[in-house]
């Protein structure tokens, strides 16, 4: 690396350190050779070449090169540079201690937990069960959206036949070639989802009327038109389900398996601490 390199990163780091670091750090920087591979130095903090290698592996250019050095030693020399400074004006307090090894604790378990987790515990919930507990629990499963299944269709203002495609939506699962054919002819947009529920609100934003009209024409009939000087929109309804009636099944079902998942792992996890706690009770003869 090129010694410039060095007075250069100095630089950056005499302005994040204060006076105090500035003498032992340029004159350490200055002795190292670029083969030992430091490139920084905060305190008793040493930054080596091999870290700034997965940061400036992307860069395009010498320039951006060290520009992605720059901002990764600013970043690490802050950092170690703040933390010296709280250590020497907190000295160490019982209670920052206290939490420090408490978090550390924490992190400890909950990364042991889940490797339990993840070695012993099944994920696979059979279909019965949930079936079960969609039958069982109707109150948890209330929508709070609009959801819709049918086609959506843009035509000019001058389509014909317009009676006739009113005729084929209200069979639209047995008509759904004539409506194709129609769609292919005359339409600007469309889109069948016959065998997806789509929350209401994403298929109006494709419509230029307010969803709460919208939702006036869905509750009345299954057809929702719209008007303007140029196009007709409409989204036709072959299923619907309403804000505060229970999901259909096939909506539920992936919300019913990620709840009974959760469900498992909380017990399993207390299963498991139990008999850990058990098992050294054992150990002890207490």
């Amino acid at each position: 690396m090129n010694p410039r390199f060095y007075i250069v990163l100095a630089a950056v780091v005499f302005s994040l350190s204060g006076c105090e670091y500035v003498d032992s750090v340029v004159s350490r920087l200055k002795r190292k050779p670029s083969t030992e591979g430091v490139v920084a130095v905060v305190g008793d903090h040493i930054l080596y070449a091999d870290e700034l290698r997965p940061v400036t592996r992307t860069a395009t250019s010498p320039q951006d090169s060290a520009r992605l050095a720059e901002q990764f030693i600013k970043q690490w020399a802050t950092e170690l540079l703040l933390y010296d400074n709280a250590r020497r004006q907190l000295g160490t307090q019982n209670d920052i201690e206290q939490l420090v090894d408490d978090y550390r604790r924490s992190l400890y378990v909950l990364q042991y937990e889940q490797l339990m987790l993840a070695q012993r515990m099944s994920t696979d919930i059979s279909p019965d069960s949930l079936l079960y507990y969609y039958e069982s629990q109707p109150d948890m499963l209330k929508l709070e959206e609009n959801i819709v299944k049918g086609i959506f269709l843009v035509l000019p203002i001058t389509a014909p036949d317009r009676k006739q495609l009113l005729r084929w939506l209200d069979d639209a699962q047995n008509e759904i070639e004539s409506i194709e054919h129609y769609a292919y002819q005359f339409a600007s947009g469309y889109q069948v989802f016959f065998d997806e529920w789509y929350p209401l609100h994403k298929i109006m934003v494709k419509v230029p009327m307010e969803e709460d009209e919208a939702l006036k024409q869905l509750k009345k009939h299954n057809l929702i038109s719209y008007e303007d000087s140029t196009n007709i929109y409409m989204v036709y309804a072959t299923d619907k389900r309403l804000v505060g009636e229970q999901m259909p099944y096939e909506y539920a079902e992936s919300r019913i398996k990620k709840m009974l998942i959760e469900k498992r792992k909380t017990q399993f996890l207390r299963d498991f601490e139990e008999t850990t706690y058990i098992k050294w009770k054992k150990s002890t003869g207490s």
